[in-house]
């Protein structure tokens, strides 16, 4: 880690990171803004979800369709412009040992982190979430499974993970990017409840980014988050249910000891 006057001597690297940050949310937005554009000559769809009825399938259908074209698109322009610097390729083949923790943990801590919201009240402060939720709802299971599970992590681990992580490390050393980017990754949501927990889960996968030397580490964990979340609380619509304080005390409990577990037996190496 560089300490604070080797950063701050090297103020054209740090104007040079924040371009590309910059940059990579610049390029994401520019690529959903076509894939919309590609929705609506699909589908006949013209704007966002928020203006249509999310409690029937067609809307949840054409809706889902046009955020996964979106994804799609927004992760594609900058993987076209940033592919020298991505690597999805693993180092070496796993240890099964490490597979159940890891998964165990990607899917107790993204539970965990939204049970606590629900049980302290949060989503009623944030109409914005709110709407989301409902959105996120509404979407088929088979295409929640291809946006939650696999478009959504493959393109926003690319941008937070792969490009603005992997820019900021360069500078400030990889405990303070791992945050930075967490916070971007949170901030770029655009509401306090999932700013919240964007921002927290960020920071684990930048974690596991620099743990495992590859974006498709951080890919599978978002991605079994996302689906146990999706499966349970918009699926299921368990979420009531499980906003009970020994269900969050449960599974923080659960995430600690799996990350624990990575940690000191050093997965990924």
């Amino acid at each position: 880690m560089r300490n604070k006057k080797e950063v701050l001597s090297d103020k054209p690297q740090i104007f040079r990171t924040m371009l590309s940050v910059i940059a990579a949310l610049l390029v994401y937005e520019a690529g959903k803004a076509a894939g919309l554009m590609l929705a609506g000559l699909l589908f006949g769809y013209g704007g966002s979800t928020g203006g249509m009825d999310a409690g029937t399938v067609n809307s949840g259908l054409t809706g889902g369709m046009a955020n996964l074209l979106m994804t799609l698109t927004g992760g594609l322009a900058c993987l076209a412009v940033w592919r020298s610097s991505l690597n999805f390729r693993l180092g070496k083949r796993p240890d099964w040992k490490w597979i159940p923790p890891f998964i165990l943990l990607a899917a107790s801590l993204s539970l965990g982190l939204n049970i606590i919201i629900a049980y302290l009240g949060l989503a009623q402060h944030s109409q914005t979430f709110q709407q989301v939720a409902k959105e996120q709802a509404a979407v088929p299971l088979w295409l929640g499974i291809c946006l939650y599970g696999f478009a959504a992590p493959f393109s926003e681990e690319l941008v937070f993970r792969g490009i603005i992580y992997g820019k900021s490390k360069e500078v400030f050393g990889a405990p303070v990017a791992m945050v930075f980017s967490g916070v971007v990754f949170g901030i770029y949501h655009g509401n306090l409840v999932q700013g919240i927990y964007a921002s927290l889960l960020g920071i684990m996968l930048a974690w596991v980014t620099e743990r495992s030397g590859t974006l498709l580490a951080p890919v599978i964990f978002h991605g079994i988050g996302n689906l146990a979340v999706f499966f349970l609380i918009d699926v299921a619509g368990l979420g009531s249910i499980l906003a009970q304080p020994l269900v969050c005390v449960g599974l923080l409990a659960i995430s600690g000891v799996c990350f624990w577990y990575l940690v000191t037996g050093k997965a990924f190496h």
